[in-house]
């Protein structure tokens, strides 16, 4: 599966790796942004520029919400 580049939202940092209950995605929108349109996964980077997907570590925004142009997402990692 081949995704486009997403360019309404931009991945700040990770922030607190391995930090317990502090972990963190921060994103921030460069445009008016519906995110149940949008999910977070995770992969491993493989030849091309191309990433594997890992089953079952995806979250997906599912409430529709609309964010404004430079919101702030904070998305945290823990159990």
């Amino acid at each position: 599966m081949i995704f486009p580049d997403v360019i309404d939202i931009s991945i700040i940092g990770v922030f607190d790796r391995g930090e317990p209950n502090l972990e963190r995605i921060v994103l921030r929108t460069n445009t008016w942004v519906n995110l149940s349109e949008y999910g977070m996964m995770i992969g491993i980077l493989g030849p091309h520029n191309l990433a594997s997907p890992i089953y079952d570590h995806l979250y997906y925004f599912k409430t529709e919400t609309f964010l404004i142009p430079d919101s702030w997402i904070f998305l945290y990692t823990g159990p």
